[in-house]
């Protein structure tokens, strides 16, 4: 038989469509209601659905009736116990299929939570995701006062790597006249040796007038542990070992230094909300000895795929700033992200 244009073209788009239903999830609710889609996680007896019809759902576990994916999840039940394999249903049972090979029932109002596991970020393949939040805002009356903030994060993920890229800048005028601009930048390159321990190099660049840090350069070479990543959210910490060049006030000075790194971030209800908190503590070896924090706590509220309202607070702080310096430095950000 000889297949013509149209013949193929259907061949074609049956494969793709075959293709597609094998890689959704598919949820059966107790209602006799059918969903498919991206099964994500489970967290707060909430099951996170991710949709081409309605975008990322929540859907109440209680209502699921069972459900199936080819992904691969961690699970933890009431009782404490934790588990690695699929979601399956045989005879419209709910049942979990162990990497062993194991197939056992399940009882869904025992599930406290289900995540794909990141750890070592095994079989990512490459991703690129950029994010830029912005804050700005301005008073008049007795006082005028503009601020604004920028903040540039973005991150290349490879199969057994990452690097980071972040940028911030700060700058505040009252009454015309400037109060405050600071800059901080930074490069991140991590590489996994196994699925928690990692290698990293780190450069940053800060500059502070107002502090009298007219540049601070610092460049390292380290290692990290990965507590978790995954769908849920991921905790990380690092210690490397820096060199410092810096300018403080017009007197140039390089010194050794450790710096301490930790990264933090928890997805809340239903993925419509992230909480985060990250940090840079660097021990320069300096006379006196100088400690320097750079710290960012936060959380952003997913308004759409892209768009974000985000609630944030940097804080700066030196243990021996410039003369007549305060220590600390807060700024206290509202505004608008954009995720690409």
């Amino acid at each position: 038989m000889r297949l013509t244009s149209g013949m193929i073209r259907y061949l074609l788009l049956t494969m793709m469509l075959a293709a597609s239903v094998a890689q959704a999830g598919v949820l059966n609710l107790t209602n006799g209601d059918r969903l498919t889609g991206e099964i994500d996680s489970i967290a707060g007896g909430r099951l996170v659905l991710n949709t081409e019809f309605a975008g990322t759902i929540g859907v109440k576990l209680d209502t699921v009736k069972n459900f199936e994916s080819d992904k691969t999840f961690e699970i933890r039940t009431e009782n404490g116990q934790k588990s690695r394999g699929q979601f399956v249903v045989t005879s419209d049972a709910q049942q979990f299929r162990s990497e062993s090979g194991e197939l056992a029932d399940l009882d869904l109002s025992t599930l406290k939570a289900a995540g794909e596991n990141h750890l070592g970020i095994a079989d990512l393949g490459s991703d690129w995701e950029t994010r830029f939040d912005a804050g700005i805002s301005a008073s008049t009356g007795n006082t005028e006062t503009s601020a604004q903030n920028y903040l540039l994060e973005s991150v290349l993920t490879r199969s057994r790597s990452d690097h980071t890229l972040s940028f911030t800048y700060n700058t505040q005028e009252d009454d015309n006249v400037k109060t405050k601009e600071n800059t901080l930048a930074g490069y991140r390159y991590r590489r996994f040796f196994g699925e928690r321990w990692y290698g990293l190099g780190n450069v940053g660049y800060q500059k502070d007038q107002f502090k009298g840090i007219d540049y601070r350069w610092t460049l390292g070479v380290g290692g990290g542990y990965q507590f978790w990543d995954n769908s849920q959210g991921a905790l990380s910490t690092d210690l490397a070992f820096n060199y410092v060049m810096e300018k403080l006030e017009g007197e140039k000075d390089e010194n050794p230094a450790v710096r301490w790194g930790l990264n933090w971030n928890r997805f809340l209800w239903t993925k419509k909300a992230e909480a985060f908190y990250d940090q840079s503590v660097l021990f320069i070896y300096s006379n006196p000895d100088n400690t320097v924090y750079n710290g960012s706590l936060g959380i952003r509220f997913s308004l759409t795929e892209m768009l974000t309202a985000n609630l944030r607070v940097d804080v700066a702080h030196e243990t021996e700033p410039a003369d007549d310096l305060k220590k600390t430095d807060v700024t206290y950000v509202i505004g608008v992200g954009l995720v690409l």
